[in-house]
């Protein structure tokens, strides 16, 4: 049997690719362990599941606190069961044929103990290998190499090597605390030295794509992070390097580590210790001119864009799940991120749903007031309707590069009183503006005409609502851009996976997704859906979404709808159950572009929207999904006409699988970074 190693660290979007390519394997013979690095993206829920699935091989799952790939490789070596050992990454996957061809590859090498392992080529998600021209046997189909003659073979730094699991317990990854990378080199090499060999094949089994801000796109911060892993690389080369020039390199290359770490004493150790000893004093004025470069590094990322979004407070919800979205993607080499919410906690008491870690490591998090406090919560609410320019300087300041107020309301009052120098400033629209400005009088909407006003750039998420705020503000003259919402396609696929505990429910299965406001309209839906069940359909119904549910109680008493309609309550993940519906049904009054509209499409569900909304734009005005007229009577029709006509859900769902694949992020996060920018 062989164990395929792979650890992970925040790729919950990428792990059901490398576990479905595992799953195709022609032989099962082998477990999948997998070393969790502390991800924060959910990546656990993931192996909830695939742990109890009923899988032809069995996999292993344990989650550890952060310490880098070489500390999870050395304990995924003591815990294996299998006679050879393949580390897989996160972002790879295996050709069908891997396993067996590795299995068949252990079984036909030569009863010989100077063979640690065999390797395999990586090749591209297209199968074309990487690296140069191999000099393998064209007869046999490979060659028998240490590692250190693979540069001399035109084997590229990267292949897919497997090892005998007992002989590769014998050679630990060395780590230090405080880091948390060493080349894997040091381990390979140490092993050729110690004559041990791999039979390298001329054949791809392992498929590679690799991910911006991985092992495989860092250089100077890894040096600048993980000193003494390079030490331990310098260490390993002086133990083979015959050239007096490249052994004084090398050994200078060591005590500039040694002295970046502040670990003297290891100068004297190791191999090569005279001239390493004698080399020390330059070592140390290497080292010194490491820290310029560093410093040199750190300020062209010092000089990325400081961009800071601005929300009231970070609910789960649709907009703030976009925010997610938009800040984990944009290009952290061009922008330096913050992310503030005004409160810690929601402002409303029927609503406290929050995220779990949603951002990426590199995103800084803030909260301006805890309003928990009672009286500061009060003293910055008056302050606000007073001074609410020095309120935005005394909590905000200027240091930022551009500042976005990614929501209407307090977000938008509070940014329009910034003085940026040398940025822009930013709105954010994601609803209609004739409902968010519904029932304030002349005055008031001037007021707000003059806070639009104030800004460099408006957003509008969609058409619809770039039309309705022009319409409401007739005056302000501010250019408008529309970028639709990016959406993770790949996390959203990933959390629909996700083990739910077993529910009862009958066909067909509505479900809509939404917080309990009177604009997503539930209420006329439920009506529609107790005139339904009166002329006899059978159905069931779920709403998913926090807030002050005790009116739709009440109309589902009222309706006899008990028994047919739930009441889900808020769902930190509630993409199963969106996997679970017949239908999507989305009775909104009035929608900016929402989120579980596209999350939805990506699932490639059927879906129902009203019209005169942003729904309409995203289902394509019909072709992606059923538009009814946006009042209870278009609801009613459009309902009876799914329960009267069952094959509507799969041409529906079709043509929503069909948008999907065509769908990419990468050209609104595009357009936001050019707007943030310019």
């Amino acid at each position: 049997m062989i164990t395929i190693f792979t650890p992970t660290y925040n790729r919950a979007h990428l792990l059901p690719r490398l576990y479905e390519s595992l799953r195709k394997q022609t032989s099962k013979n082998f477990e999948w362990l997998i070393i969790d690095d502390g991800s924060t993206d959910g990546t656990h829920a993931l192996f909830d599941e695939w742990t109890v699935a009923p899988n032809e091989f069995t996999v292993r799952y344990s989650r550890v606190a952060n310490g880098g790939k070489q500390r999870a490789i050395n304990q995924a070596v003591a815990l294996a069961e299998g006679e050879y050992f393949l580390i897989v990454d996160s972002d790879d996957l295996l050709c069908p044929t891997a396993v067996q061809s590795y299995i068949d590859a252990f079984k036909s090498l030569p009863e010989d103990e100077s063979f640690i392992g065999i390797s395999f080529l990586k090749g591209n998600l297209e199968g074309k290998p990487l690296g140069g021209n191999i000099k393998i046997d064209p007869v046999t189909g490979f060659v028998d190499a240490n590692n250190l003659q693979r540069p001399y073979l035109g084997l590229s730094d990267d292949m897919a090597e497997a090892f005998f699991t007992e002989k590769l317990r014998k050679y630990p990854f060395p780590v230090w605390k405080g880091e948390k990378f060493t080349p894997e080199a040091v381990v390979w090499d140490k092993m050729a030295l110690d004559g041990y060999k791999i039979r390298w094949y001329d054949r791809v089994e392992y498929l590679c794509e690799y991910q911006a801000g991985g092992l495989s796109d860092s250089s100077w911060k890894l040096l600048k992070q993980n000193p003494m892993g390079y030490a331990m690389l310098f260490d390993a080369k002086l133990r083979y390097e015959a050239s007096f020039r490249n052994r004084l390199n090398l050994s200078l290359q060591y005590d500039s580590c040694c002295c970046l770490a502040h670990e003297y004493c290891e100068i004297a150790r190791g191999s090569n210790k005279i001239m390493k000893v004698a080399a020390s004093p330059l070592g140390w004025l290497l080292s010194r001119r490491r820290k310029r470069q560093f410093n040199r590094f750190d300020t062209r990322q010092m000089d990325r864009h400081k961009v800071l979004f601005l929300i009231e407070s970070l609910v789960v919800g649709g907009a703030e799940r976009v925010l997610v979205n938009i800040v984990n993607k944009l290009d952290p080499k061009k922008f330096d991120i913050t992310v503030s919410s005004i409160f810690k906690y929601s402002v409303y008491d029927s609503y406290q749903a929050y995220f779990d870690k949603p951002f990426a490591s590199h995103i800084h998090y803030k909260y301006l007031i805890n309003n928990h406090n009672k009286p500061i919560y009060h003293l910055f609410n008056a302050l606000l309707r007073r001074y609410p320019k020095l309120l935005y300087r005394l909590f905000i300041g200027d240091g930022y590069d551009s500042v976005v107020a990614f929501y209407e309301g307090l977000p938008t009052d509070l940014v329009s009183q910034a003085n940026l120098k040398r940025g822009r400033k930013c709105a954010w629209l994601h609803t209609t503006t004739s409902l968010s400005q519904a029932g304030k009088s002349f005055v008031q909407l001037e007021r707000q005409s003059a806070i639009y006003s104030a800004f460099d750039k408006i957003v509008a998420v969609s058409r619809i609502v770039k039309d309705s705020f022009t319409e409401t503000f007739p005056s302000v003259n501010v250019p408008i851009t529309i970028i639709c919402n990016p959406l993770d396609r790949d996390a959203v696929l990933a959390k629909a996976q996700c083990k739910i505990a077993p529910m009862e429910y009958t066909r067909p299965l509505f479900v809509a997704v939404g917080r309990l406001t009177a604009a997503k309209g539930f209420d006329r839906w439920l009506r529609c859906l107790g005139k339904l069940r009166r002329k006899g359909y059978d159905f069931m119904a779920w709403i998913i979404g926090g807030g002050d549910s005790s009116e739709l109680e009440s109309i589902i008493l009222e309706e006899g709808l008990s028994g047919t309609v739930a009441l889900l309550g808020h769902k930190s993940n509630p993409f199963p159950f969106l996997k679970l519906a017949d239908w999507i049904i989305a009775p909104s009054r009035a929608e900016g572009l929402p989120a579980v509209i596209q999350e939805s499409i990506a699932l490639g569900k059927a879906i129902m929207g009203t019209k005169g909304t942003g729904i309409a734009e995203l289902l394509k005005d019909g072709e992606t999904g059923m538009l009814v007229d946006n009042s209870s009577e278009g609801i009613e029709a459009g309902m009876e006409k799914i329960l009267m006509n069952p094959s509507l859900k799969e041409a529906y769902e079709k043509k929503a699988s069909e948008y999907s694949r065509t769908y990419s992020s990468e050209e609104a996060i595009t357009k936001i970074e050019n707007l943030l920018i310019s």
